[in-house]
Order: structure tokens, then sequence, then C-alpha cells
């Protein structure tokens, strides 16, 4: 078994290296309880254990890893403060997984890697399944650290238009990775492991430079009255120099703050908040309009958008998807809206796709509408065309 401490790099951090060794030191000698004297437990570095069982039938496994979660989670007192820890344990059986030791840690080591996906205190049993699962993300990991470097990233505009004239009033990038070996990657897949593999602060800036870079070929100034909205990762808020960073490309390019926006979602609030609210100012004092993307569907707190110097909120498509066809979703939207509005806030609705949709958002005082009712996500080129013929895809 392959057992890790979840998060134990904040015990560090907040603690210190002193009181980490101490935890590591409670946490060994409560696994060692739980079993037997024939079996060995090993801290093979960082906050890794391995554990050798021998003697032992399958279906008693579970029922040992769960004794082992349930001492890990008990309260451990450093010097008078009490920290809670949890853990993530992979196995391999000998000898349905492996016949050789050095595979059987390996198949552990795997198991572990699905385990941790879950949420704290799991675990995971070796499969076939997982392993091809584990080679697919090495894959993805690996062409990714190489994507920027190989020219494999390409920004697609969405227009989005004002409820009135029902023309483009701004746009949003569109972040898309296409690979010669795993052909297209979904963000949903790579964004996520852009931000765990470290990779996100580079292909931010990556993304603002190329928008910036694409916003000069076109005549922002008259196409474009709102700009182009661009997503930001809270990883990257974390960091007290983006603001700098973020003029210093505006200058370089010579575009006004105005001409951008960023879209920051719910989960900034799971991150270290009042060093984002900071960044967050900076980038509002200097004129970087701030959305809310995909609200309602995080960690939204009335208390903590008041914080932020908010010009809209976007509703996420998952509130328009069921209009008209289900009264909550109308009752939901319609709240949402007259909310923003009493706040001044202006609101954008995404994922837009029909007729009745556009009736009602238009009815509410939604002020700008974005989906594929109107326009779906084109190469720069493309968008370029549309912006100076002035016409959106429902139109042609």
């Amino acid at each position: 078994m392959f057992i890790d401490l979840d998060d134990f790099k904040k015990i560090n951090d907040m603690y210190g290296h002193d009181q980490g060794d101490v935890l590591l030191k409670i946490i060994s000698y409560r696994l060692r309880s739980t079993l037997k004297s024939r079996d060995i437990v090993a801290r093979i570095g960082g906050d890794e254990f391995i554990i050798m069982l021998s003697d032992i039938e399958i279906n008693q496994l579970s029922d040992i890893i769960k004794r082992m979660l349930n001492v890990v989670e008990r309260d451990i007192d450093l010097n008078n403060l009490v920290v809670h820890m949890k853990a993530s344990v992979g196995v391999s059986v000998y000898p349905n997984d492996a016949r050789k030791l050095g595979d059987l840690m390996k198949n552990a080591d795997i198991a572990l890697y699905s385990a941790k996906e879950k949420t704290g205190s799991s675990f995971e049993f070796y499969s076939k399944e997982i392993e091809s699962k584990f080679n697919q993300m090495n894959k993805l990991e690996n062409g990714l650290k190489l994507a920027i470097k190989n020219q494999e990233f390409d920004i697609y505009y969405q227009g989005i238009v004002n409820h009135i004239d029902e023309r483009f009033s701004s746009a949003e990038a569109l972040l898309r990775w296409e690979n010669k070996e795993l052909g297209s990657v979904s963000p949903s897949v790579f964004i996520p492991l852009a931000e765990k593999i470290g990779i996100m602060p580079e292909l931010g800036l990556w993304v603002i430079e190329r928008v910036l870079k694409d916003i000069k070929k076109w005549e922002y100034d008259k196409y474009l009255k709102h700009g182009v909205a661009i997503n930001i990762s809270p990883i990257q808020l974390e960091d007290e120099n983006f603001s700098m960073k973020v003029q210093s490309l505006l200058s370089r390019y010579n575009i006004s703050p105005q001409t951008i926006e960023f879209e920051i979602t719910e989960n900034i609030y799971i991150h270290n908040f009042e060093k984002v609210v900071k960044v967050l100012e900076e980038l509002h004092a200097y004129g970087i309009r701030l959305t809310m993307d995909d609200f309602g569907t995080g960690y939204s707190s009335l208390s903590m958008i008041h914080k932020l110097n908010l010009s809209k909120i976007k509703i996420d498509k998952s509130f328009i998807r069921d209009i008209p066809g289900h009264d909550k979703s109308i009752e939901l939207t319609n709240t949402i809206i007259k909310m923003a509005q009493s706040l001044n806030y202006m609101v954008v609705a995404e994922g837009v796709e029909n007729d009745q949709q556009v009736a009602f958002l238009k009815d509410q005082g939604c002020d700008f509408i974005q989906g594929y009712y109107y326009s779906r996500p084109t190469e720069s080129g493309n968008f370029s065309c549309l912006l100076s013929e002035d016409i959106c895809y429902n139109k042609l």
C-alpha cells in the first residue's frame, strides 16, 4: 500500500518544517498501531508511506485500510494547535496485480493516483482500467508541458450580443488545444491539469498576450464596445506581480485596459481570498473590468461579492438550459437578473440556443446574450470577418 497525506504542504507552510516532522512521526506511530508486528511501515519520502502486509485475505484489506484512515483523521496536537489530516491510499496485491516487488510498488502508486482524484480519506485498488487512465493522464501532462513551445494552442472567440440591437458588443476568448497524438483536448480536462502541474501562470499570460495581438488586428474600438473577456485562473491571481505583468503587456501593445475584461469564477473563494482581492483591486484600479463567471454554481457569497469591484455577472448555462420548460430555472434566472440589477451589475446569459430563451431574457432585461443562437466559437480570422460585416451566425 502507498499512503499519501492530503495537503501536508500546508502544515509545513503554516507551522514550519519542525512541526511537520513531528506530525509525520505521530502518523507513523498511529499506522504502526493498526498492524501486526511482522508488517512493515516505512516513510519513503515527503509525506508518503509504504506498507507491506503478508499472510492476509484480500477481503480483510478494506477494513484494515479504514482503520488506518481513521487513526490518521484523529486530532493531532502540535504544541497546543489541533490539526486534522486525511490520507489517500493505493493498493496492489500479490500475485493478482504483479509478482515482482518493483511492479507491486508501481501499481500501488498508480492506484494512489486514482485515490487522490477523489475527496480525502479515499482508497483505491489497482486495476488495468486505472493504469490505462493513469497512462493517458501522463500523456496529457507530458504533452501539455510542451504545448506552448510546440505552438499547439489557439484562441477562439465567441461573440456576445447586446439584447437591444442584437449586435456584437463584446466577445469571450476561449483557449483550445490540438495535439497530434491526443487530438482535440477539452478545456475541462487540460485547464485543471495545467493548474495542477504548475504551468497555468505561463499559459495564462500566453493567452492574454495572444488576445492582445488579435485585438490589435481588429478595429476593436469600432466593433467591440465592451472589449474581449479573458478567463483568469485563481492561481494566476495568487501572483502578487500579476497586475504589473498585465499592465506591461497592455503597454507593449498600446492597448487600453478598458479593451479587456477578466472573467473570474467563484472558486477564488477557496484560495487565498485576501491576497486575490488585493490583486483584483489593482487590476480594477488600472481600468480592467471584472466579471463573475458561472454565477450561482460554486461558492458564491454575497458577503464576499460586495468586496469585489465587479462590472458584470454571467449567469451559468445550467440555469438557461432548461428554459422555458422548467419553472425553477426561470425563477432562479429571473432572481439573479433582478439581484444583479439592484447591485448595478450588468448581466450576461450564456448558453442561449433558441428563440424562447432569447425572448425570456429580453423580457427580463438581461443586458447581454451569449450562445450558439447568435455565434459559435470561431478562430480569430473568421471572427474578425463577422465583426467587420456586423453579422451573427444566425443571421446568415
